[in-house]
């Protein structure tokens, strides 16, 4: 029982080296590989995909949970190295036994009780540890992840720094951030769009109100995105920018927009508008990101709803 987690420690076995001094959750390998041990490196193995808790294994028993996921069985396949259109079917809660069904066919959980039970709490332990996005869990030993890779620093100071934020409508619940305050803590979003700095939105705009700490002098305005089309995440297609000096009367700024186009590379972008000297001194501060909406026809969820992810709205 061995997943890609487990090939970092294994690497570093080979090559004699000492592991990171970082909580690792991967298992050495190399044993079961030389054949110096026949047994599997571990008994117990929890199924996470996208902060779900999915399934759980123990030996030779497989506890499924009810879950939405993407399939190609039942579709065309594509052509020419792009993808076909996925189906979205609902996987049943369900007890397999991978010794007698490995391809996971029959349900057994109304002949073993015990089982179910059993596994039932190693998934509750890991919820407590890790979360569990389909049931709206936090978990109490989640660590941010490692990665960072973006050409721009992990913060930065401006002049919307902990200011009051309104969202209509709020994120989706499954990548809440840490609420509306997300977009003015200063913190920048990672690579991964999980890592709780970055704001979802699915098949809806983002609409953002600011309220600076007193009337300021501006020069600019942005909101920082993120493009990931392989997790249906999609730049806004158009930003629309808006300021006042008293929260009633307000003064168009401008908009930006963006093409739509198919673009494989994880990207964070600021779409940001100049404020004109002749604006004056500005108090609250509107940005509405309308999301792409409905995936174009190239994309394998061709037809579902986009992503839209924000992290930071930066004034300037």
């Amino acid at each position: 029982m061995a997943a890609t987690l487990d090939i970092l420690p294994t690497v570093v076995a080979v090559a004699g080296a000492p592991l990171p001094a970082l909580p690792i959750d991967g298992l050495n390998l190399l044993p079961a590989l030389t054949r110096d041990r026949e047994e599997s490196p571990r008994s117990e193995f929890l199924f996470y995909y996208g902060g779900e808790l999915r399934g759980v294994r123990e030996g030779r028993w497989k506890r499924v949970y009810e879950h939405r996921t993407r399939s190609y069985q039942g579709v065309e396949p594509g052509i020419g190295g792009v993808p076909g259109p996925y189906a979205f079917p609902t996987v049943p809660a369900a007890l397999y036994d991978l010794h007698s069904d490995p391809g996971e066919t029959t349900d057994v959980a109304s002949e073993h009780p015990e089982v179910v039970a059993r596994l039932d709490a190693l998934a509750e332990k890991g919820r407590e540890a890790l979360g569990d996005r389909l049931r709206g869990r936090q978990g109490s030993e989640v660590r941010p992840p490692g990665r960072r890779s973006f050409p721009r620093g992990d913060s930065l100071e401006h002049l919307a720094m902990g200011a009051p934020v309104t969202l209509n409508p709020p994120p989706d619940p499954r990548y809440p951030g840490k609420g509306p305050a997300s977009l003015t803590d200063g913190r920048l979003g990672t690579r991964d769009h999980r890592d709780g700095s970055w704001l979802g939105f699915s098949g809806v705009d983002l609409a953002a109100v600011v309220e600076l700490d007193r009337p300021r002098a501006l020069r600019s305005i942005g909101v920082d995105c993120l493009r990931a089309q392989d997790a249906w995440i999609f730049f806004p297609v158009l930003v629309e920018f808006q300021v006042s000096a008293d929260g009633r009367v307000w003064k168009e700024l401008g908009s930006v927009r963006e093409p739509a186009e198919r673009n494989p590379e994880k990207a964070s972008k600021r779409f940001q508008i100049v404020v004109p000297q002749e604006v004056g001194p500005v108090r609250t501060i509107r940005v509405v990101a309308r999301n792409h909406g409905a995936l174009p026809h190239w994309h394998p969820g061709a037809g579902e709803d986009a992503w839209l992810f924000v992290d930071e709205v930066v004034v300037e």
